[in-house]
């Protein structure tokens, strides 16, 4: 908060953060932002009950002015397309999206954090929409997360806009379509300017 110049006695939250490119955005622009990335400590581990009332704390206290949660795509994608078991096996399906029957240990394992994960940023995006507090999600435009259910019915939530991005158009020498759903934002406000800068830490992985 001491070096934000805008909204200074709030916090921008960027949740599962990566690098924190969103974070940095945030402080460019003169809010005072916070991530929360596990490689950082156990005091950033998201899905420690202890962290998550916290962060919900926080929302319903109004001293959050914005979040970005940018859950792991990992168990979710449909790059997963070898045999199941193998390394590129995959762990969901359309008819079972939280998990194939009998996956051996590893990949349950994956599962299971995937599911976690998912429960963890709906009940965050949950409050936030309860609250009216701006909040946005990003994952691949054909990752399996938009249908788990709890994802899929805040997507008919009235306050929720879907941007659909290709890379491409920021420079990038492939597509890798991207989609973005935001609760409570507007055009102008501070979540929309970060778009391109999160996909510029995609593509630079």
């Amino acid at each position: 908060m001491r070096g934000a110049r805008k909204c200074r006695k709030r916090v921008f939250l960027e949740l599962y953060a990566g690098a924190g490119v969103v974070t940095n955005n945030s402080r460019r622009r003169g809010y005072g932002a916070m991530s929360f990335e596990i490689n950082n400590g156990c005091e950033y581990d998201l899905l420690h009950p202890c962290v998550h009332k916290l962060i919900l704390g926080w929302i319903r206290s109004g001293v959050i002015c914005g979040v970005f949660p940018g859950t792991q795509c990992s168990s979710w994608s449909i790059a997963r397309h070898g045999p199941v078991g193998s390394a590129w096996g995959p762990l969901r399906s359309r008819s079972h999206i939280l998990g194939l029957p009998n996956l051996n240990d590893k990949d349950q394992r994956k599962g299971d954090l995937g599911n976690n994960q998912m429960r963890n940023t709906a009940a965050i995006i949950d409050c936030c929409v309860a609250l009216g507090v701006p909040c946005m999600l990003e994952n691949p435009h054909n990752s399996r997360l938009w249908l788990a259910p709890p994802i899929a019915r805040l997507s008919t939530k009235a306050c929720c806009q879907k941007f659909v991005l290709d890379q491409c158009q920021f420079g990038a020498r492939w597509r890798k379509r991207t989609a973005i759903l935001a609760w409570h934002c507007g055009h102008d406000h501070l979540l929309i300017p970060v778009i391109p800068d999160l996909l510029w830490e995609e593509r630079s992985l």
